[in-house]
């Protein structure tokens, strides 16, 4: 796990978890490389399941998100594809997320 911190908000993640930081996707790995204020954990990671677009606020400017990004993938690309998974094939997408 990935652990985020400012004097705000505290965000741990996967590394290829997607997040939204100021109406942006993201992976949690992208973020940590940008602001350079995280530190590895061994906490357990949250597992939600719902809606596309479902996001869980974090801080006015963060959100948790219930994708995750696969490797050559862009975050932007990983909410598009679990979208639609979600809202066309809802038992494969929900099979793969265990």
């Amino acid at each position: 796990m990935l652990c985020f911190e400012d004097e705000h908000t505290r965000l741990c993640a996967t590394s290829y978890h997607v997040v939204k930081v100021k109406g942006v996707y993201i992976s949690m790995e992208d973020h940590c490389a940008e602001n350079g204020n995280c530190f590895k954990s061994r906490e357990v990671a949250m597992n939600f399941k719902g809606k596309c677009g479902s996001d869980i606020p974090l801080s006015s400017e963060v959100q948790v998100t219930q994708h995750i990004q696969a490797v050559g993938e862009s975050a932007l690309q990983a909410v598009g594809r679990e979208c639609y998974q979600i809202s066309n094939r809802p038992l494969l997408w929900f099979m793969r997320t265990l």
